[in-house]
């Protein structure tokens, strides 16, 4: 994790130019008093230095775990808010029928998702 959000429990790196993830991660920036979740768009990463491909980080969530380990889709939400205190809700979403539900709606979320890039989206 980049040195100004050491105190980060995750950085979660989202596009800022979807206007579905842009409200997601305003909903948990306002839950995040303490600062415990560093939100990147990925418009502002320097990806050789991130070692994950812009491509990559745009066909799913992604975030930055303190070891430096990345997880991705469903699992981001899932590190998000238990560290905001949802815990019953992360566990709820671990059991097998809602993991394997969220999981397919996250994929099919991800492929169809609004994407605005450059001159192409003008919102």
């Amino acid at each position: 994790m980049s040195s100004d959000h050491s105190q980060s429990l995750i950085e979660l790196f989202y596009d800022g130019a979807c206007p579905i993830c842009s409200r997601e991660v305003r909903f948990l920036k306002r839950r995040d008093a303490a600062q415990q979740i560093c939100f990147t768009d990925i418009a502002d990463v320097d990806c050789e230095r991130l070692g994950v491909s812009y491509d990559r980080l745009m066909q799913r969530i992604h975030a930055r775990l303190p070891d430096g380990s990345f997880v991705e889709g469903v699992e981001v939400f899932r590190h998000a808010y238990g560290i905001l205190g949802f815990q019953r809700c992360v566990a709820v979403s671990r059991w097998a029928v809602v993991r394997w539900l969220l999981d397919k709606m996250y994929v099919l979320f991800a492929r169809y998702r609004p994407r605005c890039q450059s001159s192409i989206c003008e919102r």
